[in-house]
């Protein structure tokens, strides 16, 4: 069983954090890099070999070339395949009693200054999931199912779905893939990255392992 860090947004842990996990699981949707060849990429179902080569698990991305039926390389989810466990990497600090979530702890609080999410030490990790899928698929192949699952909420009155924009931390959106895209902009704002530009994805399907409120 692998451990691998993940890095989530605030708003992302607090959903964590709050989710009913009897509803559902969870996902989340990171850049393939490099972006496979869309002609020539599949997602392997079960370990497969080329001749005497083993070129990989279930869940492995594999490029195959266009002219000749030959492997040109193997692409990996650094998150995983399922049963694996996922250390989620979140902005804190250290205050007098330990460590200090952003997600669960007032901006405005008396605290040194937020640390990046990227310096988080696994020691001070207290949300652990557990992978339960891993698929590929281009980012707006994404579903109004599964933007529920990614921890947008929807409205039960007049059917919205709320997301960012500009500022507004809940704003409205009719469409449920236009409300994810404004959140995947927001944090992949990079030509080529972005919802316009359609990247290949992992999807990351995961549900809790172990987590402490604090």
């Amino acid at each position: 069983m692998k451990e691998s860090p993940i890095l989530f947004k605030p708003w992302k842990v607090r959903k964590i954090l709050g989710w009913d996990w009897s509803a559902g699981d969870m996902q989340t949707r990171r850049i393939i890099e490099p972006q496979p060849f869309k002609w020539a990429s599949i997602i392997l179902p079960a370990p497969v070999k080329f001749g005497d080569v083993d070129y990989g698990k279930a869940g492995d991305w594999i490029q195959i070339s266009k002219e000749a039926d030959n492997v040109l390389g193997l692409g990996k989810c650094r998150y995983g395949v399922p049963g694996d466990l996922l250390w989620v990497k979140e902005t804190w600090t250290l205050g007098d009693s330990g460590y200090l979530y952003k997600a669960t702890h007032l901006e405005n609080e008396a605290h040194p200054r937020w640390k990046s999410s990227l310096y988080m030490p696994k020691a001070a990790a207290r949300i652990w999931l557990q992978v339960v899928d891993v698929r590929a698929e281009q980012v707006q192949d994404i579903t109004p199912e599964d933007v529920l699952a990614e921890g947008i909420e929807k409205t039960n009155v007049d059917a919205y779905w709320l997301a960012p924009l500009a500022g507004t931390p809940d704003f409205p959106w009719a469409r449920a893939d236009m409300a994810y895209a404004s959140v995947w902009n927001e944090i992949n704002p990079e030509s080529g990255q972005n919802w316009e530009s359609n990247p290949w994805v992992w999807v990351v399907t995961y549900t809790i392992h172990k987590r402490s409120p604090l």
